[in-house]
């Protein structure tokens, strides 16, 4: 965080009898070369369906944010082998605690593997994810890009019109200054969605 000097690290531990997940912040103003590590969010469970979402997060499926304008701590966690399941975790940045937590066993159109990238949209109060389509687990219609509404725990998706596919490839995205979505879509190119409509700009269109 450019503003407080502040960078954010998260450590994780995927033993099955004991994982892991701690989340603080280190002064980057201290002298060093010895620096403090502030503790804000202390996680332990034990099973295999936390190591398997777990271990998703450790191997860089999945991603964090942390969101100072809204003051949360946003750790998404996706499985992504065998039946692995992901999860979602909102914490408050403040006190460590847990806010929000999605996966598919407590809202059944969360994605079953989570989310692999996204960010949180504080003036909607959403979050807009990507996920790798899913043809089992009773989620063969969830296609497209993944809206989650933190107001009322309502998920819905949208589907891009540019093609009439299962997956799209979307990955990594950005918000523009206009409040748009800037989605990279593996595959396809870049593409754009307003909340209504979306613009793909791949080779055809700007050769």
């Amino acid at each position: 965080d450019a503003a407080t000097d502040r960078m954010y690290v998260a450590l994780v531990r995927t033993y099955v009898y004991n994982v892991c997940l701690q989340v603080g912040w280190i002064d980057l103003t201290a002298a060093g070369p010895t620096y403090t590590f502030t503790t804000i969010v202390e996680s332990e469970e034990s099973g295999l369906t936390p190591q398997g979402s777990m271990m998703g997060f450790a191997s860089g499926y999945g991603w964090m944010e942390v969101n100072t304008s809204a003051g949360y701590i946003i750790v998404s966690m996706e499985g992504v082998a065998s039946s692995w399941k992901g999860k979602l975790r909102i914490y408050d940045l403040a006190t460590g605690g847990l806010w929000k937590e999605y996966d598919v066993d407590s809202n059944p159109t969360f994605p079953y593997r989570g989310l692999k990238r996204g960010l949180y949209d504080h003036d909607k109060g959403i979050i807009v994810g990507s996920c790798t389509y899913e043809a089992l687990y009773g989620q063969a219609d969830y296609r497209g890009l993944c809206i989650i509404d933190t107001t009322t725990d309502i998920i819905t998706y949208n589907r891009p019109p540019w093609a009439s596919v299962n997956n799209y490839g979307l990955g990594n995205i950005s918000l523009t200054d206009e409040g748009e979505y800037l989605i990279a879509s593996n595959g396809y190119g870049i593409t754009l969605f307003d909340g209504t409509a979306w613009t793909l700009y791949d080779n055809d269109a700007l050769p």
